[in-house]
């Protein structure tokens, strides 16, 4: 399971740009 880079793509695509 890749939940960091899911994780990752999700809040990059929601935020934009934040370190999670």
């Amino acid at each position: 399971l890749k939940t960091k880079i899911i994780r990752r793509i999700l809040y990059k695509n929601s935020t934009g740009r934040k370190s999670i």
